[in-house]
């Protein structure tokens, strides 16, 4: 089984903060009572919606204080949202979190964080170094029999990958795999330590920026629709607060249509203020796409469940409810459209 900072903004996070009881309770400059919540975050452009609930005030209205907690990886998160000491998670699917929810972890996926778009623009992708493609419209999965790929196992990242070399008979076994972090990608091509790189924004558009690295197989062209990205709530929501899920979803869903307006002055603002990328780059970078209404494509993430089993990574399947909770979209969807009416 291969198991799988951000300020709020606080410069760092001390682990034993995450200790603290998560729902509690607080009050606005007004001194109205607030729930308090803490939300894994990253200062990445998929986190865009939990910035703009933050910044337009959106959890405020539903009296809710959300404060964000960063971790360098979704997956390290998930042992403090089940213990109690996250109440949300926003990250990639992962065979940590289905192995969790197959085995009766009280956590669910309640929401859309990211998608693969069928006719979007390229914020998931496989790279290639350019010097080694001399037709860049040509992108042969053969060509990358023998080739250093960077990519990290049991995620979507090898789950995609292995699409694109089933195109030309290949496993992962006819590649080098080379598990990297993303911040290390861009230099690894330069110096030709890595010959093609699976990723996503912002390294995509930081690669095509040295000029020593293109855009070779769009994930739109391997996996379209694919759920790439999910919001997760532990057992304070699913169980002991579900009201302080709904509001929370209500500000959420709020925030994602928002965001879906696009690279406005104020979304601009709004990411440059929490990535740190320059309005500049923000307008040339891809922002992944999400679902006004927030729901999930679940047969893409069963699909990818059945990879995980038939590769080994899995020891059972979990059950489409053991996976899935509808029950705060609809609620937030119900508000929202009574708000708007």
């Amino acid at each position: 089984m291969i198991p799988n900072c951000f300020r709020r903004i606080f410069p760092s996070v001390v682990i034993s903060f995450l200790l603290i009881s998560s729902i509690c309770l607080g009050a606005d400059k007004q001194g109205k009572s607030l729930v308090s919540l803490k939300a894994l975050l990253t200062p990445f452009i998929s986190f865009g919606p939990f910035f703009i609930a933050e910044e337009e005030g959106y959890f405020a209205e539903q009296g809710l204080d959300v404060h964000f907690i960063n971790l360098d990886d979704a997956s390290k998160a998930i042992p403090s949202l089940l213990k109690g000491d996250l109440d949300i998670v926003g990250g990639t699917i992962s065979v940590s979190m289905l192995n969790a929810m197959a085995k009766g972890a009280k956590m669910r996926l309640v929401a859309d964080k990211a998608y693969i778009s069928a006719t979007g623009c390229d914020h998931f992708a496989l790279l290639a170094r350019k010097d080694l493609i001399k037709d860049a419209k040509i992108s042969d999965p053969a060509c990358l029999k023998g080739k250093r790929v960077a990519v990290k196992p049991a995620r979507s990242t090898e789950y995609y990958l292995e699409k694109i070399l089933g195109k030309a008979g290949l496993t992962i076994n006819d590649i080098t795999a080379v598990n990297i972090p993303d911040e290390i990608i861009i230099e690894a091509i330069r110096n030709g330590t890595i010959d093609f790189a699976v990723t996503a924004e912002p390294w995509i558009t930081r690669s095509i920026d040295t000029g020593q690295g293109m855009v070779w197989t769009p994930a739109k062209q391997i996996i379209p629709d694919w759920q790439i990205a999910i919001v997760l709530y532990g057992p304070n929501l699913i169980d002991k607060n579900p009201d302080s899920g709904n509001k929370f979803m209500v500000a959420y869903l709020k925030a994602v249509r928002q965001y879906n307006k696009g690279k406005t002055k104020r979304n601009l603002d709004i990411m440059n203020k929490y990535t740190g990328l320059t309005n500049e780059f923000l307008i040339r970078s891809c922002w992944a796409p999400l679902r006004d209404d927030g729901h999930i494509h679940i047969q893409s993430i069963l699909d990818f469940q059945s990879w995980a089993l038939m590769k080994g990574y899995l020891d059972k399947p979990a059950t489409k409810d053991q996976l899935w909770d509808p029950r705060f979209i609809e609620y937030a969807n119900k508000v929202l459209g009574e708000l708007t009416k």
